[in-house]
């Protein structure tokens, strides 16, 4: 990546801590869209077929519960049943 020459007056980027606002409206109007899309879903839920509604459930499931990591034990801790 290339890095400003000492002394560059052009080009100084935005202030640290700033925020990107085109980044941030375009997210708010996401959420609002996809807010939008999961009622509906939600409330015709109902007519999808059982494999469909498992396969919408396994697909969306990642993104709102967090992942579970595994916890290895070592020769050195002690087991406690």
């Amino acid at each position: 990546m290339a890095q400003f020459q000492k002394g560059n007056t052009y080009g100084k980027g935005r202030p640290k801590g700033s925020k990107n606002v085109i980044s941030h409206d375009l997210r708010k109007m996401l959420k609002q869209y996809l807010d939008g899309e999961m009622k509906y879903i939600f409330d015709n839920l109902d007519e999808l077929d059982f494999e469909k509604r498992v396969q919408l459930f396994t697909k969306i499931v990642p993104y709102i519960l967090p992942k579970i990591n595994p916890i290895y034990m070592t020769e050195k801790e002690p087991y406690i049943p």
